[in-house]
C-alpha cells in the first residue's frame, strides 16, 4: 500500500469569528498557521494537513443533527508529557478543556487525551499513546 497526504479536511461552523479565535489558540501550539481568513472561511495548515472552518448558516449539511452526534477532531502528539504542556498553553491563553488531560485505559494501545469542544460543539482532542512500562525483571532479561 502506498501512503499518501491526508486531504484538505472542511468542517461547517456556525459562527466565524468566534471558530477562528478558538482555532487561532487551538492550532498554532500544534504547528499550524492561519493560511487566510475570507469570506465564509478560515484555513489553518502545518504543511501536509490542510483544515478548512466554513461558515454554515441556515440549512446546511449540518442542519437537523443530533446534538450527540458531534464532529471529532484528533491531533496525536509525541508524549504524555506534551498533551499536558498543550492543555496548560490553552488553559493560560483562556480556553478550558471539556475533560482531562486524563488516561484512557478502555483503549488499546492506552493513551492519555484531552478534550476540548470548539464554539459549535465539535469535539477537539489532542492524544498520545501511552508508552508501555515494562517491568525490571523483563528489561534485565532483554538486555542479556
Amino acid at each position: 500500500m502506498t501512503l499518501s497526504r491526508p486531504a484538505p479536511v472542511a468542517v461547517p461552523v456556525s459562527d466565524l469569528v468566534r471558530t477562528a479565535r478558538f482555532y487561532d489558540a487551538f492550532l498554532g501550539p500544534l504547528g499550524f498557521h492561519r493560511l487566510v481568513r475570507a469570506g465564509p472561511y478560515v484555513g489553518y495548515s502545518n504543511g501536509p494537513i490542510t483544515l478548512w472552518f466554513v461558515s454554515q448558516v441556515g440549512d446546511g449539511p449540518t442542519g437537523g443533527a443530533p446534538k450527540d452526534e458531534r464532529d471529532h477532531l484528533a491531533f496525536e502528539v509525541g508524549s504524555e508529557e506534551e498533551v499536558a504542556a498543550f492543555a496548560q498553553a490553552l488553559r493560560a491563553a483562556g480556553v478550558s478543556p471539556a475533560r482531562g488531560p486524563d488516561e484512557h485505559r478502555d483503549l488499546r494501545p492506552a493513551a492519555v487525551s484531552s478534550v476540548w469542544l470548539d464554539p459549535d460543539g465539535a469535539v477537539v482532542e489532542v492524544y498520545a499513546a501511552r508508552r508501555r512500562r515494562v517491568p525490571m525483571a523483563a528489561a534485565a532479561r532483554r538486555r542479556r
